[in-house]
């Protein structure tokens, strides 16, 4: 929460971003998630067929880290944005993943 009200720019997440952030919510704030979303204050990106077949492609290369659902969906959001940074608690996954195999990501720590 501290990360989140300093924070000043843009957030663009998945949907499953929003799932697992409603789901450490209080229950009373995640109707705020959803209106700013409904508001477009967050930049919610679908997946669609492509992304899951790159999702899974991805899902096979780091199987032996039992990567996240959500994890994969912003590999390929980077991949398919050039956005680079991310805010983030899995310092130890996104300092391994790579966006088309070769670039890092830039980690906000949110922890």
């Amino acid at each position: 929460m501290r990360w989140l009200q300093s924070f000043r720019g843009e957030l663009h997440p998945v949907e499953p971003v929003l799932t697992e952030a409603a789901f450490f919510l209080p229950v009373r704030l995640r109707t705020l998630l959803a209106d700013l979303a409904r508001q477009g204050a967050i930049h919610v990106h679908a997946l669609d067929t492509a992304a899951h077949g790159r999702m899974a492609e991805l899902l096979r290369k780091f199987a032996d880290r039992n990567p996240d659902w959500a994890d994969m969906a912003l590999v390929w959001l980077a991949e398919n944005t050039g956005c680079n940074r991310i805010a983030t608690l899995d310092v130890n996954d996104f300092s391994v993943y790579r966006i088309q195999g070769r670039k890092r990501f830039e980690m906000a720590l949110l922890g």
